[in-house]
């Protein structure tokens, strides 16, 4: 599923483009065979799973300060029910480098019993920042829709 990018700077002519996925696994086995599609509507609370991030900077901000910022790739979920309780879930960081243009991928790797049993809307985030700071240049998401967790 495609990222939606905000470039909050202009970036030069540059441009920053992407997808996310997700991925039930197979008992045991990590992280290959996927047991199921990309982007399956139920996932057993029993099983990991991952979000797979791939996206590709390019243009000349990136050719020459491309070293100077990183991308923080996470997740966040929101319960629907009685409960409502977010689960808290890893994230990752990948760091920039200089080119003209780059293709980067990421993993954020989930275990069983990470997301509780439930109904829950997923949204994948990717953040450019500088490495010194928490200043956001540019923001992405894709809202991967709703998966139920449940006890096979």
């Amino acid at each position: 599923m495609s990222l939606t990018i905000e470039n909050a700077i202009g970036f030069l002519s540059s441009s920053v483009s992407g997808d996310v996925q997700y991925f039930e696994l197979p008992t045991g086995v990590y992280p290959d065979p996927v047991i199921t599609g990309p982007n399956p509507a139920s996932i057993q609370v029993d099983q990991k799973w991952q979000v797979k991030f791939k996206f590709t900077a390019s243009g000349i901000f990136f050719k020459f300060f491309g070293a100077a910022v990183k991308w923080d790739c996470d997740i966040l979920m929101e319960q629907f029910g009685p409960d409502d309780n977010p689960a808290t879930l890893p994230s990752i960081t990948i760091p920039g480098v200089n080119a003209l243009s780059n293709a980067f991928s990421g993993t954020i790797n989930l275990n069983a019993g990470d997301v509780p049993e439930g109904v829950y809307r997923l949204v994948a985030r990717l953040c450019m920042r500088p490495n010194s700071s928490s200043t956001i240049l540019a923001t992405g998401f894709v809202d991967l829709g709703m998966v139920q967790f449940y006890k096979g």
